[in-house]
């Protein structure tokens, strides 16, 4: 039988534009069907004027439907940017572009995006480069555009100020995150994928620290939907099959394509799409986010805006450097933690530690299943506490702890492997 020959086959960077592109769609598609069309622009403007201090779960401020509007402009605005800029899309990109919709569920916005974006653009015009060579990263950085949102809402001045002082701690972020993010790489080794979060932790602690010097605080924040929505779920898991297939018809119809990505570590540099093909990639994918969405019906969690911007996390980093072999251990040891500690896995902040603490994935891939167990444990009971150093105001806190758990274990496993 004549296997079937995609004509983009041998151009993984288009078949990526048109699979992200394609998840836009779906993404605005879910937007018309999980809400009255009568409640999406009331909707949409109330996810503009939320501070967005972590947890913010934009389906309880906006509803699903306008959230997930929200989702496809962000993700296609991104999509677009990158596109005019002419960016060869790989494993990383798709990472990034599919992070900003994932959080556009519950952080992001095109309006607090915008100011760090433009700090990004300033940064590549200072240092006499394309834009496109710093992109990437400028999309990683709009984990802290809770700042810009925050700072609207908590000033009480003449609006022409409050939206200057918003767009310039944007524009300061913007240009000062891909300053440090080539430094804090090097601190984890490449171990934690979520580089861009740690780096942007620093950041954010030193920003907080002087808002607070101004009598100004976030506080704590939780607003989170229960519950598993049927048409959603089902909307889920049909678009994962769909992509799974289309990964296996670029495999040439040979599942075995995908088990060699898990030969990988996952330590980054490693992208996916080069070492192993757009299909073997989409369907990592479509199972890692497929699993991800099985973990949180298993343990009684919910599908809202933050666990689904978790899955949607989780499948950008299927294609840099995630893979169930490698991940599965941190999830085991973050359900262990759960054990010993006062938490129990379906509480908000676990279902969420679950979800991003496979950032650690490389820890598991390098050093083997009980040393990924530790860094799981280790990150669980780290990521409960440390968001409120810089107030829940980087989107991005599991990246943050995971390259503190990278930065202390990692050092001290290659110490125990070397006396061995």
């Amino acid at each position: 039988m004549k296997h079937f020959e995609h004509p983009l086959k041998h151009k993984p960077s288009e078949l990526l534009w048109r699979m992200m592109l394609a998840f836009s769609v779906f993404l605005f598609v879910c937007g018309l069907v999980l809400s009255p069309w009568d409640t999406l622009l009331p909707g949409l403007a109330a996810i503009h004027r939320s501070p967005d201090v972590l947890i913010s779960d934009y389906f309880v401020i906006g509803g699903m439907g306008a959230t997930m509007l929200n989702a496809g402009l962000v993700t296609l605005a991104s999509l677009l940017l990158t596109r005019r800029l002419g960016l060869t899309y790989s494993g990383l990109s798709v990472a990034a572009i599919l992070i900003m919709g994932g959080f556009a569920l519950f952080g992001k916005n095109l309006v607090n995006c915008l100011p760090i974006l433009f700090g990004n653009w300033l940064f590549a015009r200072y240092q006499e480069e394309k834009w496109n060579k710093y992109i990437v990263i400028g999309l990683f950085s709009t984990c802290l555009a809770p700042f810009v949102s925050f700072l609207y809402n908590a000033l009480s001045t003449a609006l022409w100020l409050r939206v200057a002082a918003a767009a310039g701690i944007g524009v300061v972020i913007g240009f000062v995150v891909p300053a440090l993010a080539p430094h804090t790489a090097s601190f984890h080794m490449g171990y934690n994928l979520f580089n861009v979060g740690f780096a942007a932790g620093f950041v954010a602690i030193a920003l907080m620290s002087v808002l607070r010097g101004f009598q100004l605080d976030s506080g704590s924040v939780m607003i989170w939907q229960k519950g598993f929505p049927p048409l959603l779920t089902g909307l889920c898991l049909g678009a994962l099959v769909l992509l799974f297939v289309w990964g296996w018809l670029l495999s040439d119809r040979e599942l075995r394509r995908l088990g060699r990505i898990t030969r990988h570590s996952g330590r980054a540099v490693a992208d996916f799409v080069f070492m192993d093909g757009v299909g073997p990639t989409f369907m990592n994918m479509a199972v890692m986010g497929l699993l991800a969405i099985g973990w949180l019906w298993l343990v009684g969690g919910d599908l809202n805006g933050p666990t689904l911007g978790g899955v949607i996390t989780i499948m950008g980093f299927a294609a840099f450097g995630m893979h169930p072999k490698n991940c599965a251990p941190i999830v085991a040891g973050i359900w262990a933690a759960t054990l010993l500690l006062r938490y129990q896995p379906a509480d908000p902040s676990i279902q969420l530690a679950a979800l991003f603490g496979m950032g650690l994935a490389p820890i598991a891939g390098q050093f083997g299943v009980v040393w990924g167990i530790i860094a799981g444990m280790l990150h669980c009971a780290i990521v409960t506490t440390v968001g409120s150093v810089y107030g829940g105001l980087n989107l991005y806190n599991n990246g943050f702890t995971a390259g503190l758990v990278a930065l202390t274990l990692v050092p001290l496993i290659q110490s125990f492997k070397k006396e061995a």
